[in-house]
């Protein structure tokens, strides 16, 4: 998901490291410390600069005294499914908009 090659690349490092947007990263942050849980989806960045989109849940855990020690990350990648959606979206368009008969073959 993130084209890392060892786990010093993603332990211990901020999760804002791993969007394309700072500020989207500080809403998620702010959110989950509020509300205890942040859920949705986000774009991505890799290791390597390119870009994918993630499902995220953003959970805050607390110690035994209630305290807050640290919020834990889970991450999908949702790239192919954003992907697919988008092309069936421009097809969706090219037929409500075709004034004649359209027929459309994909391998």
């Amino acid at each position: 998901m993130w084209r890392c090659t060892a786990p010093s690349d993603y332990i211990n490092k901020f999760a804002g490291k791993f969007s394309q947007s700072p500020e989207k990263s500080l809403e998620v942050f702010n959110v989950a410390m509020a509300k205890g849980v942040w859920i949705g989806e986000i774009e991505g960045i890799r290791k390597d600069g390119t870009f994918n989109y993630l499902y995220l849940q953003a959970n805050l855990v607390r110690n035994s005294q209630g305290i807050p020690v640290c919020l834990m990350y889970s991450f999908m990648d949702i790239t192919e499914k954003k992907e697919l959606q988008e092309q069936m979206h421009i097809k969706d368009i090219a037929l409500s908009s075709s004034i004649n008969g359209m027929a459309i073959n994909g391998y």
